[in-house]
Parts: structure tokens; C-alpha cells; sequence
């Protein structure tokens, strides 16, 4: 990439005003001169842009103008989110994978406090368990699950 010398002139004028020299104080009045250092010294660098981001993870706005790293994370074709997942629409065309977290703990009754579309995974520690569905708010199904 070419490099524009520091002592390199700019010359700038008034709207709709020729940029030709014509040798008149009245034609050049509105001519204004500056050096790349002068553009330099006004620019600011990357926009201003702070914070940094780490290989492998989804950067975001921590503020206007911070970046830091999300809670998602990719490694080849698996894509991983840290914490809670909440989503709405669908999965298309691919897997979820659920794993039981120490956390994940089964709804009290078929009635408790849920949104739909969150799904609950208990793990029995024998091989089975159950997987919990919120069909409808504070409404919940479930499934038992065996070895086979």
C-alpha cells in the first residue's frame, strides 16, 4: 500500500468553488491548505474501537464502542453457548444436543412456572430420566426415558 508523506498539501475550497490557483486573492480566498499530518492528527484511528476478542468466540458490544467476547463459542462445525439458552422460531436441518446440567431440575408439577418451548433435561444417574416440555405457559409435559 502506497504511503502518503506527512508534508504531503491538501488543499480544500468553498462549495462550487474551481480548485485551479487563478492567481487572485478574491478566487483563492476560500482555499484552505493541510498536510497528511494535519488529517492525521484529526482522525481518529479504527474508529475508536476498544476491547478485544478471542479466537473461536462471537464478539459483542459491550458498550458503544467496546467489543468483548459473547457467551458463544465455535470450534470446527460445533457451535457452543455458554449459560442459558433461550431461543424462539426453529431448528432446521440439523441435531440439538442436551446435556443435564447439575442445575436442571424438574418442574414440582405439570403446572409450574414455564414458557413455552423450554425443555428440561433430569438425568436419574441409572440410565434413564426424563426430558420436561413447556407446551403452553405454565404448562408441561414429559417423557421418561430408559436404556435399551
Amino acid at each position: 500500500m502506497a504511503t502518503i508523506p506527512d508534508t504531503q498539501q491538501f488543499h480544500t475550497v468553498a462549495s462550487k468553488v474551481d480548485t485551479a490557483n487563478k492567481g487572485s486573492a478574491l478566487a483563492n480566498s476560500d482555499r484552505r491548505s493541510y498536510t497528511m499530518q494535519d488529517i492525521k492528527d484529526t482522525v481518529s484511528v479504527g474508529g475508536g474501537v476498544d476491547g478485544s476478542g478471542t479466537a473461536g468466540k462471537l464478539s459483542k458490544w459491550s458498550d458503544a464502542n467496546t467489543l468483548t467476547d459473547s457467551l458463544v463459542s465455535e470450534s470446527g462445525s460445533l457451535v457452543t453457548v455458554g449459560g442459558a439458552l433461550g431461543a424462539t422460531g426453529a431448528i432446521l436441518g440439523s441435531s440439538l444436543n442436551l446435556s443435564a446440567g447439575t442445575t436442571n431440575t424438574a418442574p414440582a408439577s405439570a403446572s409450574a412456572t414455564g414458557t413455552t418451548g423450554q425443555i428440561k433435561f433430569v438425568n436419574d444417574g441409572a440410565g434413564g430420566g426424563e426430558i420436561y416440555f413447556c407446551i403452553a405457559t405454565d404448562t408441561w409435559v414429559k417423557v421418561a426415558l430408559a436404556t435399551f
